[in-house]
């Protein structure tokens, strides 16, 4: 139905543009045939949407009993309202509601005469419209109407309806059936010059939500949306039936999509919803490049470029695909420094992110300079004062909010500003701009400087133990694709667990193989891809209840089916329109989002001066957070950082490092906390002093503070005694090296067997006895004096004691062992 107000937007005045020569055969040329083959029927111009292609948007009603067909997941206007009256949840609504929808639309057939032999379809009494005509007057002559039956002959097969495309048949003398002369009526009361030939001509079908017609547009506008969807659709876009027929109600006034004036209907209210809006916006712009293809424009000849029409790689890696639009260059003001851009651009080509970044940088730039009493429109006066200038702008660049963009996006920004000029200067486009106009080396943003008492993004424990307790939460209202809702909650609550428990990145796990768990002799394995690195088939010990919930997961998801493309990931992506097969890993980022804002508030491990709990910032906790929390509470354990290193799949041990790092003013506190309970080799106490001093001691010995003035000097490498320090009278053992003397008696113990296999000496199988009773002596000593503690004071020292187990490991003090060849290794080296 083209609406009065469509009408009168589009007068008869003239101003309709003209259809060039050649641009229908240009369309026809350019356009994919055949397009959606089985949907679309060139021949009566009519699409009728598969409800089983996923790139068409039309649906089955969700009640199971209701053949009703709408736009969206979601149940039929009827439907809807009963379900909302009846109070009862869905799975109840299901099991009782029976539909009424049969017989509601005029191309539902609802089965034929009840004249036997007849084939004409029913219109009152189970009788057709022909039969029940007859009826009628025997009924006013007092006939019973079960007599009256029996003696009825069948009709002949009715002539289908002639509008093309209609399923139903005609019994009138017009040729339509009764929906269409029911429209034709209508029609010509509107518009008493309208003939029977025209309204066929342009006539369509009854429409239902998985159809539309380009039946009533102008024959040269038909081929305009058809290229477009075409086009459309090699970009993956799904299509909606309902959006397109509201657009095609606009354009049957038209005799081009190229009409100036459908931007005003558009702004005027043509297309109410925002789904019309959005689809005509995509094809609008899509006829508008093949246009200029058509007439061989240069694509990079204005100040407003099509990127997709550019042709400019994407370069998206892992994730959507992005919409690359438009991207104007107006917001260059100087006329020196926009073409440059643009040069740069066009013979550059990069990728369209770059491109948006550079366009940016020069904006920003392009701003200081309007500030110039000239406008910053002649090149050769810029000094190096204005450089400066710039600088300061890209220091201070703030964003939407008004808070800093950090400092690394803020440098490459300003380092892409620089990157042009010196672009220009190379090609001799700023042949006149001074060589004064440069980058100094005191132009550096720095990096704040790190709060050494906050470094990381790891998670406390006593939060993940909070959002352990609502993972029942996670997933709920989320929709992926076919899957039903249990199975999605268990989707995100299992890649949860492999987050928390396996600190792998949310691409490895959204990436995983159905194959993913192996196990042997030595326990499971996680086998997974390292895309940062590009490692692939990288393997991780795993504990058995981690292979477990994988496990379950797995045969949860075998039992659904999948196309083929997802059947090999462990977490299928949603559609198979997805770019990536298997799950977006910005799908888990989104899902906590919905979870976290239900999760009530988290506290956090301090306490407020009225001794209650503070609430955890939830814009903290994302799913890479839980890779920071697994390799911290490795740290935090005392795992060596070599060990921590492979487990964490690091190329560098730099970066294992900063899981080991502790503020210089927290190491104090801890060192005064345990060197209050420092003791010699025979128990007797003998406190140290904490901060510099402690620190020098620590360095000295692996299992405890040493106080030999030679061994000290050089800083732990010239131990006399070869590091058999529970013989030694300097030895000074406190809480903090427990872990590290058990290792030790755990190696001698080994040496000592060892000796014995060897038949050794006996003085060497006595002296690796003594250190172990030496060792067992000071641990002992050490717990009786933990034991006499208070609680309070216990703890602690365990807090205490973790902060300087963790600071050695990360500074690789403690740990190292000399051989016992070598008295002074530093003297012997070259």
């Amino acid at each position: 139905m083209i609406r009065a107000e469509t009408v009168a937007l589009f007068p008869n005045d003239g101003a309709a543009p003209k259809v060039e020569t050649g641009w229908q055969a240009w369309l026809a040329e350019h356009t994919s045939t055949p397009w959606r083959p089985g949907e679309w029927d060139s021949d009566t111009l009519l699409f009728i949407g598969d409800l089983d292609n996923p790139m068409t948007r039309a649906f089955r009603c969700l009640t199971p009993d209701c053949d009703a067909i709408v736009g969206a997941m979601t149940r039929c206007t009827s439907c809807g309202k009963a379900k909302r009256k009846s109070g009862l949840t869905d799975e109840a609504f299901d099991a009782i509601h029976r539909s009424s929808y049969e017989g509601r639309r005029p191309t539902q057939r609802t089965g034929t005469c009840l004249v036997e032999g007849c084939t004409r379809g029913r219109h009152a009494l189970e009788v057709c419209r022909r039969h029940y005509a007859r009826w009628r007057r025997k009924a006013r002559q007092g006939a019973v109407f079960a007599d009256w039956l029996l003696a009825q002959e069948p009709l002949p097969p009715a002539p289908s309806c002639r509008v093309a495309g209609c399923p139903n048949t005609s019994e009138n003398t017009y040729v339509l059936c009764a929906y269409h002369r029911g429209r034709w009526k209508r029609d010509l009361g509107r518009d008493p010059d309208l003939s029977l030939t025209n309204f066929i001509a342009r006539g369509t079908p009854f429409l239902g939500a998985h159809m539309f017609s380009l039946r009533t547009l102008h024959p040269q506008v038909r081929a305009e949306p058809l290229y477009a969807l075409a086009e459309r659709d090699s970009n993956n876009r799904p299509l909606d039936p309902t959006a397109l027929r509201g657009i095609v109600a606009m354009l049957s006034v038209v005799q081009t999509c190229l009409d100036d004036r459908l931007t005003r209907a558009v702004t005027d209210g043509q297309l109410p919803t925002a789904n019309e809006r959005a689809v005509w916006s995509t094809l609008s712009a899509l006829i508008q490049r093949g246009h200029r293809a058509f007439r061989g424009v240069d694509p990079t000849a204005s100040e407003r470029w099509d990127l997709v029409e550019v042709g400019l790689p994407r370069n998206i890696g892992y994730g959507r695909r992005v919409n690359q639009g438009t991207l104007d260059f107006g917001g260059i003001r100087q006329p020196w420094l926009r073409e440059l851009a643009l040069d740069w651009g066009r013979v550059v080509r990069p990728h369209s992110p770059a491109l948006r970044e550079m366009v940016r940088a020069a904006s920003v730039a392009s701003h200081v300079l309007g500030s110039r009493a000239d406008g910053g429109n002649d090149p050769a006066v810029l000094t190096a004062a204005d450089m400066s200038l710039v600088f300061q702008a890209f220091v201070a660049m703030t964003k939407k909010d008004g808070t800093l963009y950090t400092a690394r996006m803020r440098s490459q920004r300003f380092a892409s500003f620089v990157a042009l000029v010196d672009y220009g200067r190379r090609t001799d486009s700023l042949k006149t701009l001074p060589g004064s106009f440069a980058r100094l080396n005191i132009h550096n943003i720095k990096e704040p400087e790190q709060d050494e008492d906050n470094i990381g993004k790891s998670l406390p424990e006593s939060v993940i133990d909070q959002l352990d307790k609502h993972l029942d939460w996670l997933g709920v209202g989320i929709p992926h694709g076919t899957l039903p809702p249990h199975l999605v909650q268990h989707m995100h609550q299992t890649i949860y667990r492999i987050l928390r428990d396996t600190g792998r990145r949310p691409l490895e796990i959204a990436a995983l193989r159905r194959e993913c768990i192996s196990q042997d002799a030595g326990g499971y394995w996680l086998i997974y891809d390292n895309h940062k690195a590009k490692r692939m088939g990288r393997r991780l010990p795993i504990r058995q209840s981690e292979a477990e919930n994988i496990l379950r997961w797995r045969a949860a998801i075998e039992a659904v089916e999948l196309p083929e493309a997802h059947a090999r990931w462990l977490f299928p992506a949603a559609t198979t329109r997805a770019q990536l097969h298997h799950l977006w890993p910005g799908t888990i980022s989104n899902t906590w989002r919905v979870w976290l804002r239900q999760v009530p508030t988290l506290l956090s491990e301090l306490i407020d001066p009225s001794g209650d709990g503070v609430p955890f910032d939830k814009a903290l906790i994302f799913p890479y957070a839980l890779r920071h929390s697994y390799a911290q509470r490795h740290a935090d354990a005392g795992v060596d950082p070599e060990t921590l290193r492979d487990l964490m799949d690091h190329k560098d041990l730099q970066t294992t490092q900063t899981y080991y790092q502790v503020s210089s003013k927290r190491k104090r506190q801890a060192q005064k906390v345990v060197a209050k309970h420092a003791r010699d080799r025979y128990g007797n106490p003998t406190p140290g002093a904490a901060g510099a001093s402690y620190e020098l001691q620590s360095v000295a010995v692996p299992y405890g503070n040493c106080t030999e003035p030679r061994n000290v000097a050089a800083g732990g490498q010239s131990c006399p005694i070869r590091f058999q320090c529970a013989g030694c009278g300097f030895y000074r053992p406190d809480p903090s090296y427990r872990a590290a003397v058990e290792d030790e008696i755990a190696r001698l113990r080994v040496n000592h067997e060892e000796a014995l296999a060897m038949e050794a000496s006996q003085f060497v199988i006595d002296n690796l006895a003594a250190q172990i009773e030496g060792y067992k002596t000071v641990l002992e000593r050490i717990a009786a004096d933990l034991a006499r503690l208070p609680h309070e004071e216990r703890v602690e020292i365990e807090q205490a004691t973790v902060v300087l187990r963790k600071a050695r490991a990360g500074e690789g003090k403690g740990r190292q062992m000399l051989p016992l060849t070598v008295a002074e290794r530093h003297r012997e080296d070259p």
